[in-house]
């Protein structure tokens, strides 16, 4: 058997999906649909990121639809048919600088997507900048959400979509001692989301 990168569970369909890793490839990752064993992504897909360096999240399934970092350009794409022979097609512009990564579909407005964004343009390890944003997969553009700390992590609204949670820390701290927990309301005005009364819920910096 092939090693397995991650899994994938579509929470509306309950479909599962899982990328496989394979060596023989130079470790390209595929996703593949774990009942039917069919490859989704064939040829040169990578459904791969390098938000952080070491990557992690970089698929997720919502109604029937796979979205996933392509770990050569760096841009989100959408498999909308999940069956051998669809080709995804891009969310995000185009963009040398970008790496995307951690992603949750808004359970209302299902063509929003919040993700972690991290930005290359001046690709020195204490230039990064790490944000989060959103995808807007009908305009293919990238609006941005919250920003300040080093790194986020795991983005998440609430069933009814009306709240996001997140992580945050910064250096040198890790996440598993620094990390800071925040929930707020998610606001959307014409496809704009923004984020009201933030509040702290847990975790507090070291540094």
């Amino acid at each position: 058997a092939l090693p397995v990168a991650g899994l994938v569970v579509d929470p509306v369909t309950s479909k599962t999906y899982h990328l496989e890793k394979r060596a023989s490839e130079g470790g390209r990752i595929t996703a593949i649909d774990t009942e039917s064993n069919a490859e989704l992504t064939p040829g040169s897909w990578n459904v791969r990121t390098g938000v952080h360096e070491y990557g992690g999240g970089a698929a997720i399934a919502h109604g029937g639809t796979l979205y996933f970092s392509h770990f050569l350009d760096g841009r989100v794409y959408r498999l909308k048919d999940l069956k051998e022979g669809t080709n995804p097609e891009a969310v995000t512009p185009e963009s040398t600088v970008h790496r995307f990564a951690d992603f949750d579909v808004h359970p209302v407005h299902t063509h929003l997507l919040v993700a972690v964004l991290e930005d290359h343009t001046i690709d020195e390890p204490s230039a990064i900048v790490n944000t989060l944003c959103i995808i807007n997969t009908s305009t293919t553009t990238v609006h941005p959400l919250a920003s300040g700390a080093d790194f986020y992590a795991s983005p998440r609204f609430s069933p009814d979509g009306t709240r996001l949670v997140w992580q945050q820390w910064s250096h040198p701290d890790m996440p598993w001692e620094g990390g800071i927990i925040y929930v707020a309301e998610s606001i959307i005005d014409s496809n704009i989301v923004s984020l009201k009364n933030v509040t702290h819920v847990a975790g507090e910096a070291l540094k």
